[in-house]
């Protein structure tokens, strides 16, 4: 996976996420277009400290940061308006917040129907998440550039959490490989090797679960559909390979914590290929 893959980070815990104009030559605060920031923070203090960096990076660009916590449900969606005194159409974003994704969901609909003339074009829901329910999980969905992802953060232990991810490409022209990698293995220059890996061709759908989720970051990149000369492989195929690789490291020179982590992570479950 290379670096021109986009990056997303599991959605978990605590949320940052903010709009801004985007400065574009020639063009005045009332038609710039709007793009979207959206970070995992551990705490407040983080926050706050982002907020304050967001603000300086973007001063003047009608820059709005929010704080979205487990317990909350949120939906954020882009539309097109179009400013008719200034004779332009610009992609408007808008983040909703609520105590669960049915009150989001109707709050958007509402203003929607309130102001049809606001709206140039149908909302398109870029992410949108459930609040936490009395039995510890919560729901995510995103869309990335047109692939579907749909995440199920299932509490399991404290902090850890279990993260069963579905992901769909509707995509008719374009095939899309994800990859996930360990934040640990990241750095400037390289991704580093992936852990998972999957291509989807148009149409295609996969499942497979990450624990801990919030050690982990997904990219994807796009490819033209068929052009693959090798047999494409399951995420099972992979976890297996990798196992495989950490067991070949000389395991009986190993200590004993490193053996107890890799016996741990050759009986952990794995999701299967839908």
């Amino acid at each position: 996976m290379s670096q021109s893959a986009t990056e997303y980070e599991l959605a978990n815990k605590h949320l940052l996420i903010a709009t801004h104009e985007i400065k574009s030559n020639g063009k005045t605060s009332m038609c710039r277009d709007y793009a979207l920031i959206q970070e995992n923070v551990p705490d407040r203090i983080t926050f706050e400290k982002r907020r304050k960096e967001i603000q300086q990076q973007y001063p003047g660009f009608s820059t709005v940061v929010r704080l979205i916590n487990p317990n909350q449900a949120v939906i954020v969606y882009e539309y097109e308006k179009k400013e008719v005194s200034w004779n332009c159409t610009k992609k408007v974003i808008t983040v909703i917040t609520g105590k669960d994704l049915g009150y989001c969901k109707m709050a958007m609909e509402k203003d929607v129907a309130s102001r049809p003339n606001h709206y140039n074009s149908s909302p398109k829901a870029l992410f949108q998440k459930t609040s936490m329910n009395e039995n510890g999980y919560y729901l995510v969905s995103e869309n990335w550039d047109g692939i579907e992802v749909k995440y199920k953060f299932i509490k399991s232990g404290n902090p850890d959490q279990f993260a069963v991810i579905q992901i769909k490409n509707p995509l008719k022209d374009k095939a899309a490989i994800i990859a996930a990698f360990r934040k640990s293995g990241i750095n400037q220059a390289n991704l580093g090797k992936p852990i998972h890996e999957i291509r989807l061709e148009p149409g295609m759908l996969s499942n497979f679960s990450l624990k801990p989720a919030d050690d982990y970051l997904l990219a994807v990149k796009f490819d033209t559909p068929g052009k693959t000369g090798q047999k494409e492989r399951s995420v099972i195929d992979w976890i297996k390979d990798y196992i495989k690789s950490e067991v070949t490291k000389d395991y009986r020179a190993l200590p004993q914590s490193a053996k107890d982590s890799i016996d741990k992570r050759k009986s952990a479950p794995t999701g299967v290929r839908g």
